[in-house]
């Protein structure tokens, strides 16, 4: 059985620690090259602003490495895995104060890379939204923003049991889970784990083509209904 943990109020270490873990996990991935103009430094800042938006509105669990002994000079086990989701009503950069804590990763952004947000992505993912049954199904749901393992650590079952988080979450809200995601592997993993396919979409790039999805777990008593 894995070991779950929320994780309140975040110290800057642990921040850090997330940061850290979701660089590594997602190296390479065409998201988030798009979304830091392909640096690392960018890149490190958008990890870091989703998890400190998450901290301060939303929700954190992590799995702690079950294998670490500790050390005479050590503070505690190492995170290998991570979920950030927002309940209902909580929606990522929907607050000036989760906005304020994302600023300084925008503003490191070249203005191609704003343009392309703005004029491309962030339109594109309204339009499948609105095609995928509308904005406020999407509020009024756990939305699950950042799931990342360390690659050491992969085919664990943490993931799972991550999102097994989320969804009990969902169940004593008489709600649903929603998340959004881009590639074949992805989507075959969340339909796995008892996730539907709402809707698709083509988003273009400089660094190539690829189809966003959003994707639903409903707790219905159905065919969308993975136990828990």
């Amino acid at each position: 059985m894995v070991s779950v943990h929320r994780l309140q109020d975040p110290s800057d270490a642990q921040i850090e620690e997330l940061t850290q873990l979701l660089l590594i996990a997602h190296d390479g991935l065409i998201v988030p090259r798009m979304m830091s103009d392909s640096r690392k430094d960018i890149e490190e800042k958008w990890h870091r602003s989703g998890v400190r938006i998450g901290a301060l509105e939303g929700r954190i669990w992590v799995v702690y490495d079950p294998s670490y002994t500790p050390g005479p000079n050590t503070v505690g086990a190492p995170i290998v895995a991570v979920v950030v989701a927002f309940g209902p009503g909580a929606m990522p950069m929907a607050s000036e104060a989760q906005r304020a804590l994302g600023r300084d990763y925008f503003d490191c952004l070249s203005a191609e890379g704003k343009k392309w947000q703005n004029e491309t992505f962030y339109p594109l993912m309204e339009k499948l939204v609105e095609e995928s049954g509308g904005e406020e199904k999407v509020v009024d749901s756990w939305l699950t923003i950042l799931l990342a393992t360390d690659p050491v650590h992969q085919r664990k079952g943490y993931a799972s049991a991550l999102l097994r988080e989320v969804k009990q979450a969902a169940v004593e809200d008489g709600s649903i889970v929603t998340l959004f995601t881009f590639s074949d592997e992805l989507e075959a993993y969340y339909l796995s784990q008892g996730f539907t396919v709402e809707g698709k979409i083509d988003i273009p790039s400089p660094l190539g083509n690829w189809v966003h999805r959003e994707m639903m777990w409903v707790n219905a008593g159905g065919a969308q209904q993975e136990p828990l």
